[in-house]
């Protein structure tokens, strides 16, 4: 009889593996489309970004 929680771990660790996959197809994917198209899908620097959500907007 094979232990539950072992079972649910191999699962688990198995759909990391295939989230990861997933993860590395669509970066490369999205590598290519910038290249061809000559665009920039994702932008390098988020924390930037994240900053300027949270800034107040000036009043005029």
């Amino acid at each position: 009889m094979k232990d539950p929680q072992k079972q649910r771990i191999k699962d688990l660790e198995n759909q990391l593996k295939i989230e990861k996959l997933k993860v590395l197809a669509y970066e490369k994917l999205i590598s290519i489309a910038e290249q061809e198209e000559g665009i920039t899908i994702l932008k390098k620097d988020v924390t930037k970004q994240l900053d300027r959500l949270h800034r107040p907007i000036p009043e005029k």
